[in-house]
């Protein structure tokens, strides 16, 4: 168990994007917050968002959502957002 959470481990397990999101985070926080923030933004938008969506994102709404899920993801998906997918890359 990476976050302690068993429904942010199960995301973890589920969804590559969480999982990245997880180790950008953990650059800069406690291991298990980090892999626990792909968990509190999807539950806090009320649906697992791709990597297009968090790009094309605000940044102050995804602050909202949690400032390290916020500054980190966004920076990270940002080249996803136009045209790039987990498969091929940034466009």
């Amino acid at each position: 168990m990476l976050s302690q959470q068993p429904e942010a481990d199960e995301l973890l397990d589920k969804d590559p994007l969480a999982l990245v999101i997880g180790m950008v985070l953990d650059q800069q926080i406690p291991l298990e917050k980090a892999f626990s923030g792909p968990y509190v933004l999807a539950e806090r938008l009320g649906h697992v968002p791709d990597a297009a969506e968090i790009a094309g994102m605000d940044e102050a709404t995804l602050v909202a959502t949690g400032r390290q899920v916020g500054e980190s993801g966004h920076g990270v998906m940002r080249p996803y957002g136009r045209g790039g997918t987990m498969d091929s890359g940034p466009a």
